[in-house]
């Protein structure tokens, strides 16, 4: 049997898909706290890095202002370059969405999910990854993006729905716990906690404690909407 065509695939964006059952949402959390913690988050870091890099794309574009790249490490951080001159108030804005990236796309996949769009989280991940090739630099930034796009891409094309929306789920969790991982493991040392204390002379342990909450809101309402 062929595989679907494009526009058939593209045409399944709005249907709905049923949930699973809140003992497997469950379950596929449990299997990816054990994702988020050492030794095995260092291999899936890079890719809640991007949601943290894209956070400052997507908030870059939207004040106006151009990107020069992003760049992802192999270490497990990045960083996003733009030309100097942007203003108090969106130089602020721009660095302190970074840490809530990648719990805000958790929770966009969950609330998705919630309304029985599953195969839709996979789309807008597959389009997310797009934009963000458009402005990754070096060469392990473009091959960890273009590996993430093609493994979305291939769940969309030839999984069956209950794998579809098994991989929607991943997602949802994995973007929700590592928001709270990363926050946890940078502590006070992270680069963005250091700019906004120079931006605003507020100390940093009140910025690691605003991305604490914030991220842990996320996780407990995302949480809830996929259970």
């Amino acid at each position: 049997m062929s595989s679907p065509s494009l526009t058939v695939l593209i045409s399944r964006i709005g249907e709905t898909q049923p949930n699973l059952a809140a003992s497997s949402a469950v379950l596929i959390g449990l299997l990816v706290c054990v994702v988020v913690v050492p030794p095995w988050y260092v291999l899936v870091q890079p890719f809640s890095t991007m949601a943290h890099e894209g956070a400052h794309a997507l908030a870059l574009w939207g004040v106006g202002w151009p990107v020069i790249d992003v760049e992802l490490q192999s270490s497990g951080g990045g960083g996003t370059n733009f030309p100097p001159g942007v203003s108090f108030s969106s130089d602020l804005l721009v660095t302190l969405v970074g840490y809530l990236g990648p719990s805000a796309c958790g929770l966009i996949a969950a609330k998705l999910i919630s309304m029985k769009h599953s195969v839709a989280v996979l789309w807008l991940a597959l389009v997310l990854l797009g934009l963000l090739l458009l402005q990754v630099g070096s060469f392990f930034s473009v091959l960890v993006v273009i590996m993430a796009g093609a493994v979305v891409y291939l769940s969309i094309r030839y999984m069956p729905v209950i794998r579809e929306t098994i991989m929607a789920y991943i997602i949802a969790w994995f973007m929700l716990l590592s928001g709270v991982r990363t926050i946890l493991k940078r502590g006070l040392d992270s680069g963005d906690g250091w700019d906004l204390r120079d931006l605003t002379g507020l100390p940093r342990l009140l910025w690691f404690l605003f991305w604490l909450a914030g991220t842990g809101w996320a996780l407990v309402i995302g949480a809830k909407l996929l259970i």
